[in-house]
């Protein structure tokens, strides 16, 4: 069995469909964990891509923070992108549940956006694979996928195996290309594969700068740098 988890798109929709292109004939089921809309200059796109795919799909912080009207009021980037849904895309994100289960001969492979019990909890470093097992392990799944860090990463442990999808349209680790992960479950295991997909990054950040979005610049460098808007200059 074959398993694509993306996440963490965040309104770049050039990003998603390259890789809803990468990942067709490569997976026999596709999952998203999250955060669709808000921070990036295509929202309604984003949502109704992956609403038109029929893809399940998790709840994001994010995606809690665009389908609040009043938490939504409290950010520009989230308010802008919420004016952009309409109630049918509203709807759907609040719709989302917290969790995802899947049975593969491998065992439970559980998808969240960060951890079950909460979409925007902080993750611990993947460099500190005990607390991220510590995290997981009562999770009641053989493997965890979770995104909200931006991060690839896979921590293996006897109790559990954590992966960490990287992100979509927001890459934190320095490569702009976007990222999601493979996973093979067979009897014997799992094995898994971090897709770096190119994507036209310079249509994205151009078309972010053409238009009205607030913060528009340091997203659009953000994007060219593989990197969160919070370490870019604009």
């Amino acid at each position: 069995m074959r398993l694509a988890v993306f996440s963490d798109v965040h309104g770049n929709w050039h990003a998603l469909q390259a890789v809803l292109q990468d990942l067709r004939g490569r997976a026999d089921v596709a999952v998203c964990a999250g955060d669709l809309a808000w921070g990036g200059p295509f929202p309604e796109r984003t949502v109704e891509q992956v609403q038109a795919g029929g893809f399940p799909c998790v709840l994001g912080n994010t995606d809690v923070t665009a389908a609040d009207e009043a938490a939504a009021a409290h950010h520009p980037w989230a308010r802008w992108a919420r004016a952009r849904l309409e109630p049918r895309h509203l709807a759907f994100l609040q719709g989302l549940p917290r969790e995802h289960r899947i049975e593969t001969p491998a065992g439970t492979v559980l998808v969240v956006h960060s951890t079950p019990s909460d979409p925007a909890a902080p993750l611990p470093k993947p460099s500190e694979p005990e607390a991220v097992v510590r995290l997981f392990r009562g999770a009641g799944a053989a493997l965890v996928v979770h995104g909200h860090d931006h991060l690839p990463s896979v921590t293996r442990a006897p109790e559990v195996w954590v992966v960490g999808t990287g992100s979509v349209g927001l890459p934190f680790d320095g490569d702009p290309r976007a990222c999601y992960v493979l996973v093979t479950a067979t009897p014997d295991g799992f094995a898994v594969e971090h897709r770096r997909v190119a994507y036209d990054v310079e249509a994205a950040a151009r078309e972010a700068l053409q238009g009205a979005m607030p913060g528009a610049a340091r997203w659009a460098a953000a994007v060219r740098q593989g990197l969160s808007p919070d370490r870019v200059a604009p």
